[in-house]
């Protein structure tokens, strides 16, 4: 049809064409595309805009209906009684006495200021006076000369005199009228204070409803000065508009407001963290310029980088700023995954910024001959899982042949290190089974190890495997003479062990080893037949080079071999085309869902093709959580130094020792930064569990603290559980020390802890210590009851920190809750009024120096001044 009419138009003479039709249809065109392209800028294209129109719907109607409530709560009686009080009080401004006291207020305030200009112009001529008096006397004028002058200054001093008399006058009379005014003025401002305060409330409210209405729609944006890098590493800022939408994430009336409105649910998070000048993305990532939710989330732009992240890995963000610290206070997921990344010792075959220097998780496998049989390495190689249901050992899925090979090879550098092995101890039997047992389940073995259906500490820790190696079925893998030596000495089999010993007697150690070898399972491991060729011991340490065994466990043979596995520490980086889903094309197309899936079944996306290698660790799924939220935090730290959490000198001296206690597994016993003590449900009396020690630095002096890790010695003789001796190095000491001073906010430094001695304290603090009867549970020397559940107070001059005394006699409950220590001086009163003037800041000085004078026994010379 188009085309008949252009056809016949063309053949009508150009100048008889007619246009007009063609440019009215131009102009509707014109006009329809540019009002859909206003429509489509303003509406359409800004839906923040209609969230803001919302938010202030929403928060007028809650405000509302709690204006609502402030005025059903209302007082009316009592606003009526203020509100005639008040009226009352305005009439009485009208009285007489009012009016005549304001007006001669009035007056004596303006003939005050009269007179007091008068006086001043006196003073003024009295000092030009005495100037041209002294003037005359230095010029020797003639005897008049100088007494004219003297006499204007006496004259003027007169005045000057009567002045200051009627000033004074005046002032009293001012001042009684004013007393008259201003009680009448209290009465009102009392009045209206009253009345404020009861519309305090409704005030707040109406303040809060007419700013809300003249609230401007308009987009927020917060700029992050040189936050993150380009890809030339060079820092940039980033522009974050999330509160555009989320208008209420400070606001208490919507913690149960739909998104986008609702309030955040940690504020006391965002105290450090303030959106309004930090941001949100720095935290949950997003797409921190857009203005849509689908690109502000990064959900309809697969090339963003950073889609926002899932509120079960929100900590992620955290890593972000604090990638140096172990433990984050903030984000327990995110500190989880980090230990679990320890423990596993993913670090062995993967690279992972941060976490290369940690030692291998696993132990020397040299010399396994000299400890266990070549049967038992076969089926722990074949199926670790089969041994140890909850250890550490991931299983490789080998096929028997593979394990035989790993065998051979492991008993082939085995039989080369039992040729020239000594053991250091004899074991000569004899041991009681029984006694083993009670030794094992009371002297701390179970902090660390399980046995049988004891699984205590596991369910505590909330993971999946134990610490160290279940001993369930201990019998069948050792043989004795290793475990009692093991037992005496751990570091003579493996020097670097984090085995402690517990310091055991002979006695001790055959009953625990008779006990022990009692623990077996039904495999008959001399049974299996094992070929020891020299071509399957090669094969076998082939297979350890492809499967990385290196990683966890020193080798003879790989020591030069690197990892075996990719690096992850920009794993976050990936784009989804970089992983291979293999079969499970029906995962969604998501980076996070990719890594939990392969840590679940580590070979799962393997192919004809692509055969994987990485064993099965048996994650749960709160811990593949938890390392699914850490490596979602693997980026290659990007964001600019002065975002990041200063690691300064007392932090990184913190998470030092942070990581030794997570190292030596010092938490699954002593509870530390709100963390560990895991071992606490097996101990039903909390006076027998293991000290707090996050008060450690406050607490103890550092010379004792030094000697007490070196050798550790007695100081609670009733506890059946033993410190352990860990054979830490002096630099791990150190370390240790500064870490738990670093908790108490105090310095590494040497000093003295002698306390100057007054008679009068030590004479009161004997006495008070007698009438507290603190003999009751503590003892002073040797011999302690077993109803004495209190440290020996003859260790306390050299062991405790004479500050800490004092804090600790105040309150014990403020610094330990729950100790057994009765609270004295409660509220800073004293229980006994007659010593010392019933000063109780003094009483508790008088009886730590009293304490401090136990010392002398132990030879430290104290001087006690008269």
């Amino acid at each position: 049809m188009i085309f008949t009419w252009l056809k016949k138009r063309k053949e009508i003479p150009v100048e008889q064409r007619r246009y007009d039709k063609i440019y009215l249809a131009l102009a509707s065109i014109l006009f329809l595309a540019t009002l859909w392209a206003v429509i489509d800028e303003v509406s359409i294209r800004r839906p923040w805009k209609e969230y803001q129109r919302k938010f202030y719907q929403l928060k007028l109607a809650k405000l509302d209906s709690l204006y609502k409530i402030a005025l059903s709560n209302f007082d009316s009686t009592r606003y009526k009684e203020l509100t005639e009080e008040l009226q009352k009080a305005r009439e009485a401004l009208k009285s007489d006495e009012y009016k005549n006291a304001l007006a001669d207020y009035k007056r004596y305030e303006k003939e005050l200021a009269d007179l007091t200009r008068e006086f001043q112009f006196a003073k003024s001529r009295s000092d030009e006076y005495y100037y041209f008096y002294q003037r005359a006397k230095l010029d020797n004028e003639d005897e008049k000369e100088v007494k004219k002058w003297w006499d204007k200054v006496q004259r003027e001093e007169s005045l000057m005199k009567e002045f200051n008399a009627k000033i004074e006058d005046l002032t009293r009379k001012k001042d009684s009228a004013w007393a008259i005014v201003k009680r009448y003025k209290a009465r009102v401002d009392d009045a209206e204070h009253e009345l404020n305060k009861l519309l305090d409330e409704i005030n707040k409210i109406k303040d809060r409803i007419q700013k809300t209405k003249e609230a401007q729609i308009k987009i927020v944006q917060v700029i992050l000065p040189e936050f993150e890098r380009t890809n030339f590493g060079t820092l940039k800022s980033r522009v974050d508009r999330c509160q555009t939408c989320h208008l209420g994430w400070n606001d208490s009336l919507f913690v149960d407001a739909p998104q986008p409105f609702r309030t955040h649910p940690n504020l006391e998070l965002l105290a450090k963290h303030n959106p309004e000048t930090f941001g949100c993305t720095p935290c949950h990532r997003g797409q921190g310029p857009a203005l849509t939710e689908g690109y502000a989330h990064g959900d309809k732009d697969k090339h963003w980088e950073w889609p926002i992240l899932k509120k079960e890995n929100i900590e992620a963000g955290c890593n972000d700023c604090h990638f140096n610290e172990i433990n984050l206070k903030w984000a327990p997921k995110l500190t989880m995954g980090k230990h679990i990344l320890i423990e596993s010792g993913c670090y062995g075959c993967h690279g992972v910024d941060g976490y290369n220097d940690f030692p291998k998780v696993g132990p020397s496998l040299n010399n396994l001959l000299v400890k266990t049989y070549p049967g038992w390495i076969y089926r722990w190689v074949l199926n670790p899982r089969e041994y140890l249901p909850h250890g550490r050992m991931p299983n490789f899925k080998l096929t028997p042949e593979e394990a035989e090979a790993i065998t051979a090879y492991l008993v082939k550098i085995g039989q080369d290190s039992a040729k020239n092995w000594q053991y250091q101890f004899k074991y000569t039997g004899g041991g009681n089974p029984a006694r083993g047992k009670e030794l094992v389940e009371n002297i701390g073995c179970l902090g660390c190890h399980a046995i049988g259906d004891n699984k205590v500490v596991r369910e505590t820790r909330g993971l999946n495997y134990d610490i160290a190696p279940e001993l369930t079925k201990i019998g069948s893998k050792v043989n004795p003479q290793w475990l009692y030596d093991w037992l005496k000495n751990p570091r003579h089999y493996l020097p670097n062990t984090k085995m402690p010993s517990l310091r055991l007697t002979d006695q001790e150690a055959s009953d625990i080893v008779a006990y022990l070898m009692t623990l077996k399972d039904t495999v008959d491991y001399a049974s299996i037949k094992i070929n020891y060729t020299n071509e399957k011991a090669e094969q076998g340490l082939r297979l350890i080079k492809s499967y990385g065994c290196y990683g966890c466990h020193e080798i003879k043979g790989t020591e030069r071999e690197t990892k075996v596995s990719v690096d992850i520490s920009d794993f976050a980086r990936k784009n989804i085309e970089q992983l291979d889903f293999g079969y499970k094309e029906y995962l969604p197309k998501d980076r996070l869902v990719w890594l939990a899936e392969k840590l679940r079944d580590p070979r799962g996306y393997s192919t004809e093709r692509i055969q994987l290698k990485m064993p099965q660790f048996n994650f749960t799924d709160k811990e593949i959580d938890a390392l699914v939220t850490l490596i979602a935090s693997f980026k290659k730290n990007e964001v600019g130094p002065k975002y990041v959490q200063t690691f300064d000198r007392k932090r990184k001296e913190i998470n030092e020792g942070r990581r030794l206690t997570l190292w030596y597994n010092c938490v699954n016993c002593h509870q530390i930064e709100e963390q560990g003590g895991y071992i606490h449900p097996m101990i039903e009396d909390p006076g027998l569990r293991p000290p707090l020690l996050t008060i450690e630095g406050a607490k103890v002096q550092e010379p004792w603290l030094y000697e007490f890790l070196k050798n550790p010695s007695t100081i609670r003789p009733w506890f059946k559980l033993r410190m352990p001796t860990f054979q830490f190095t002096d630099d791990e000491i150190t370390s240790l020390i500064k870490y738990f001073l670093g908790l108490s906010n105090q310095e590494f430094k040497v000093r003295s802890y002698d306390v100057p001695l007054e008679k009068k304290y030590v004479q009161a603090g004997k006495e008070l210590f007698d009438k507290l009867q603190c003999l009751k549970c503590h003892t002073v020397g040797s011999g302690l009851s077993a109803s004495m559940l209190a440290p020996n107070l003859e260790l306390a001059p050299k062991r405790l920190k004479p500050e800490w005394v004092i804090d600790w006699l105040r309150d014990p409950q403020a610094i330990q809750p729950g100790t057994n220590m009765p609270t004295f001086f409660y509220e800073g009163t004293s229980p006994i009024p007659d010593v010392l003037d019933g000063n109780a800041n003094e009483q508790i000085r008088a009886l730590r120096d009293y304490i401090w004078t136990f010392a002398r026994k132990g030879g430290t010379s104290l001087v006690m001044n008269r």
